[in-house]
């Protein structure tokens, strides 16, 4: 009896065991209660390639940004927060995970970002300076066209002009044998009215900028004699026979028509067709009275050259002893006097 209860206990126990053991094993295999583990997954990153540390205003940089961690690798780009920037933050062009920014006009420092699409709280970041553009040193003067030497007649002016290239503003400074002139600050010069004492001046200009200054080669001045002063001839101004009749002899003959005793008178130009020697027969050519000569024994001579021309007047006298010559012309030209002519008829 007693064996008999205790292998029904063992047998008993062995019983609960078994239910013990299948009731731990049915859960494990049925998956109530805890869930098995699973594999971790990697966290969201973004970088960013081809960063430059600084850009001039207006110059343009292509970059990169790689997302790791994330089950789209796409990005939003920003300039300063703002997407794809502004005109006074810079702008982003371009899709997809490659964008060329574009520096503003104005220098200054902005964060360019490129954002994880599939987590927003996750982007890469690089700060940017914005400089202005360096400033290129001035270029020194370069004369292109020297002044030239020149020559004038005397009483007229000069010019002398010089052409250059170089860094504005250009100055100006011409110089006379050295010596700056007053007020000549342009690119061209002009002489005052030029006399012979200024030949053979030598002008050059000084031409300067914030750079330097270079002096062109010199240019000389030639004054040539202007032609001497012309005039109508010895008692041109005499008002007698200006614009009155023309009376011409015609003969060397002491009296009568077309002879010098008969031209005479007041009020006209005398004009010697002939020229030689005429034999007159009276001290007194014409009368103060009647513009003729009277009579005398006396047998005086005058000379005339062919084609000059007398003024008289009607009390113009002469001696006997006195001869009237004037320079050779030809036949029919006309002159009022000569300078060998006496100075009174």
């Amino acid at each position: 009896m007693r064996m008999h209860r205790g292998l029904s206990m063992l047998h008993a126990l062995a019983l609960g065991g078994m239910v013990i053991q299948f009731a731990c094993g049915g859960a494990g295999s049925a998956g109530s209660g805890t869930a098995a583990p699973t594999t971790p997954t990697a966290p969201v990153s973004v970088s960013l390639a081809n960063v430059p540390s600084s850009l001039t205003v207006g110059a343009q940089v292509t970059l990169t940004a790689q997302v790791q961690g994330a089950s789209s690798p796409a990005v939003t780009w920003t300039v300063d927060d703002v997407v794809n920037g502004n005109a006074t933050l810079g702008t982003f062009t371009g899709s997809g995970n490659t964008a060329t920014y574009t520096a503003p006009s104005a220098a200054g420092t902005h964060v360019l970002a490129a954002v994880s699409v599939a987590d927003p709280t996750k982007k890469a970041t690089a700060a940017v300076a914005v400089v202005a553009k360096p400033v290129d040193p001035p270029t020194a003067p370069s004369i292109t066209t020297q002044p030239k030497s020149t020559a004038v007649t005397e009483g007229a002016s000069a010019t002398f002009s010089v052409s250059a290239t170089g860094a504005a503003p250009l100055t100006y400074q011409w110089s006379l044998g050295g010596t700056p002139i007053a007020g000549a600050t342009a690119p061209s010069y002009t002489t005052p009215s030029a006399t012979t004492g200024m030949s053979g001046n030598s002008y050059t200009v000084a031409v300067g900028n914030a750079a330097g200054s270079v002096i062109s080669a010199a240019a000389v001045l030639t004054v040539n004699a202007g032609a001497p002063a012309t005039y109508p001839g010895f008692g041109y101004q005499t008002a007698g026979g200006l614009g009155k009749t023309t009376v011409h002899v015609t003969n060397l003959n002491d009296s009568g028509t077309g002879s010098f005793r008969a031209a005479l008178g007041s009020n006209r130009t005398i004009v010697f067709d002939v020229g030689g020697t005429i034999s007159l027969t009276s001290a007194n050519i014409a009368s103060p009275s009647t513009g003729r000569a009277p009579p005398e024994p006396a047998s005086p001579s005058a000379s005339a050259a062919c084609g000059s021309a007398i003024p008289p007047t009607s009390s113009s006298r002469t001696s006997a002893t006195a001869e009237a010559t004037t320079p050779a012309r030809r036949p029919g030209r006309t002159s009022r006097s000569s300078p060998t002519a006496p100075t009174s008829w």
